[in-house]
């Protein structure tokens, strides 16, 4: 993922930038309809005086009631959003909260709020009366009536909205969605359609003596590796790397080793540090395993006994099952290489075996007695394991699969639970042959 990519993601993550852009559009629509009619006498306020006749106090009046109520309801919609935020993070995990914030319909709401705020008071400010040289700019008047208005309409939706995204359904959907997006955008190949090597660092002694250190504390988000390409072919590097996106980084910490041969200077490792972006908190965007992380992390809070909420657990089970296939039919590659075949720039991508692992082992631990869980996991796995076509990722499959069955076998203790699990648990043998 580019640089740019990366700075527009955490752009678009804020609260201000979509606000601010429509703030700016409302003070830029204001000055041109007052502009408009200064150089143009349209003649509004004769020919329909119910619509435009307000006059200048009367304008004045009613622009100066909407800018009041619209910056007020815009204190009680941020006041909605985070006591959303507190309710979700309470209920569900506190790694959501950046999803609210990047939710872009509380980001409009919000904005068009203090948009027609700063409308009428631009418009507002242009209003003669009385003694003065008598200016009503009565078209600029009606449109900040409209503008409020459509904050009505924004007001409802809003309540609808932020009732309906505190939804477990909702929440788990979301993140779902923008974790296969996140899959589709890093892993494009299927397993049939992919070329190339998953060889790892070979094994011996290790050709790599020279450290680049981070230069800051924080999580990778971003690897860019056509960067680094780049750096080790204009200089005949061999890179290895064994951070990967999500992985937390201490400041002065190994990003990468370079080869003992090649020799850089200060600038080359500059531009090494640069390829690696490291901040306070994970995305799912350049991330996909957080959105996995996510969905782990609601099910064990769902599964708590201060929660207890299987309906929500099963949920997050299913939707992993989902994730897990999708990902389960893709090549996920282990080594870059350069263009002319040599060996440049060596990392160690998230390995299938891996992504398992952090998506089924905390739930199952924590499913106890809980048949309901324990079949959805078995369901789930016998999901993913029908979407894939590679040997090696449907004997990890399996693999949790037996370890589902073992925990099942020490759990459950009622006839009656057994019974139902095992009809699951023959339904996944009959799938997958």
């Amino acid at each position: 993922m580019s640089r740019f990519t990366s700075l527009w993601v955490s752009i678009r993550s804020s609260l201000w930038f979509v606000p601010t852009t429509i703030v700016a559009g409302s003070i830029a629509l204001a000055v041109v309809l007052v502009e408009l009619e200064k150089y143009y006498d349209f003649q509004w306020a004769s020919e329909y005086p119910l619509l435009f006749g307000a006059g200048a106090e009367g304008s004045r009046g009613m622009l100066s009631t909407i800018a009041g109520s619209m910056i007020t309801v815009a204190g009680v919609t941020f006041s909605l959003t985070i006591s959303a935020l507190v309710t979700a993070s309470g209920q569900y995990t506190s790694r959501i909260l950046r999803n609210f914030m990047r939710d872009r319909s509380n980001q409009f709401v919000l904005g068009a709020f203090v948009g027609i705020f700063a409308y009428c008071l631009v418009v507002l400010r242009t209003i003669r009366g009385g003694g003065e040289a008598t200016f009503v700019p009565s078209f600029a008047v009606f449109v900040g009536l409209l503008l409020s208005l459509l904050g009505i309409g924004v007001l409802v939706f809003f309540i609808h909205h932020i009732a309906t995204s505190i939804q477990a359904s909702t929440i788990i959907a979301r993140i779902t969605e923008e974790t296969l997006s996140a899959i589709e955008i890093h892993y494009p190949g299927t397993l049939a359609e992919a070329h190339g090597t998953r060889e790892a660092v070979p094994e011996g002694e290790s050709p790599f003596r020279g450290a680049v250190e981070a230069a800051a504390m924080g999580y990778v988000q971003r690897i860019d590796t056509e960067a680094i390409l780049d750096i080790g072919r204009e200089h005949g590097a061999v890179v290895s790397m064994n951070l990967r996106p999500g992985e937390f980084v201490a400041e002065g910490a190994a990003l990468m080793w370079i080869d003992a041969g090649a020799t850089v200077d200060d600038g080359v490792l500059r531009r090494l540090r640069s390829a690696v972006s490291i901040r306070r908190f994970r995305t799912i965007d350049e991330e996909f395993s957080f959105g996995i992380r996510q969905l782990v992390d609601i099910a064990i809070k769902a599964l708590s006994p201060g929660i207890n909420d299987t309906t929500t657990a099963i949920m997050c089970i299913d939707h992993l099952g989902a994730v897990l296939g999708r990902l389960a039919s893709r090549e996920m590659p282990l080594v870059h290489r350069s263009a002319d075949g040599r060996a440049v720039l060596f990392t160690r991508g998230p390995g299938f075996d891996d992504i398992l692992d952090s998506a089924i082992d905390q739930i199952r631990n924590s499913a106890g007695r809980n048949v309901a869980v324990l079949t959805h996991l078995v369901r789930a796995i016998t999901s993913a394991a029908t979407c894939t076509a590679s040997p090696s990722r449907s004997q990890c499959l399996e693999h949790h699969l037996r370890l589902v069955v073992r925990h099942a076998d020490g759990a459950i203790a009622v006839d009656h639970d057994r019974a139902l699990f095992a009809t699951a648990l023959d339904g996944a043998i009959a799938a997958l042959g």
